[in-house]
């Protein structure tokens, strides 16, 4: 069987405190990041781009790693 963080969380007292379904868009969460002192003056698009670049390294390794 299998979780969700969504199924967890709901029965936690800060469900939906921050956002409705404890769950934000992508582009709200560069937003955030661009945000932080540790951006360090890079935009959200910057960020995005750069983030999402290593997100896809990450998943073709994965599957790399597994092709047989």
């Amino acid at each position: 069987m299998q979780l969700t963080n969504n199924a967890v969380q709901k029965v936690g007292d800060d469900y939906e405190k921050y956002e409705e379904g404890n769950i934000i868009s992508i582009h709200t969460l560069f937003e955030y990041i661009a945000a932080q002192p540790e951006a360090k003056g890079r935009g959200k698009q910057e960020l995005e781009d750069k983030y999402k670049k290593e997100i896809e390294k990450i998943i073709l390794e994965t599957f790399k790693s597994i092709k047989g």
